[in-house]
């Protein structure tokens, strides 16, 4: 990615990609780094007095949890799969 691209611009074609109106979107493009990500989404989100982190995103510690076992079962599943000489590569695609 090129210094002054930034990852929303690659991100809304793939979400419209996938059916979601262009309308609907609402990207924040102006972030150089996480913390600044962060901090211009919490602006656009503008939470109100009350609401918890991550709530209305329904975001938390263990359901967070609960994605990265998950994942980390299915990775592990394909490493054992491709040493045991199972599938012949690390990331199978369809068949076709």
């Amino acid at each position: 990615m090129a210094p002054d691209e930034r990852e929303a611009d690659h991100i809304a074609p793939m979400f419209t990609e996938l059916g979601v109106a262009p309308d609907r979107l609402e990207l924040e493009n102006r972030a150089r780094n996480t913390y600044e990500n962060a901090r211009y989404a919490r602006k656009l989100v503008a939470p109100v007095a009350g609401e918890s982190r991550g709530a209305a995103l329904g975001l938390n510690l263990a359901s967070g949890l609960r994605w990265l076992g998950l994942g980390l079962h299915e990775w592990l599943g394909l490493v054992a799969y491709r040493l045991a000489g199972r599938i012949d590569t690390l990331l199978p695609g369809p068949e076709r």
